[in-house]
């Protein structure tokens, strides 16, 4: 009889056992999926912190900021607008010499 408890108690905790074994390869596999999914998640929304810097663009020109290649395209048509006015005020200027 005590054979016969020993055999019955060894099964059950053999039974207890494999369901164990079998819930963690359940964890695992979830853990698998759960990691592949968050990568894939990483991987659309990009890099944070270009998102982070093209947010910001977005609200300034929202704002009516202007970007730094508009700033730079005025630049240079005013250097331009300058070099034109020295041009004609030095056309003017000699015009202006007595002969």
């Amino acid at each position: 009889m005590k054979y016969e408890l020993g055999m019955a108690m060894k099964k059950r905790v053999s039974k207890v056992i494999d369901q164990a074994k079998q819930s963690l390869k359940i964890l695992e596999m979830l853990e698998k999926e759960t990691m592949a999914k968050a990568k894939d998640f990483v991987k659309l929304t990009g890099d944070p912190k270009k998102m982070t810097n093209d947010k910001i663009l977005s609200s300034l020109k929202k704002l009516g900021v202007p970007s730094q290649s508009e700033v730079d395209a005025l630049r240079a048509r005013v250097e331009k607008l300058e070099a034109q006015l020295a041009l004609h005020q030095d056309q003017e200027s000699m015009n202006e010499i007595p002969q």
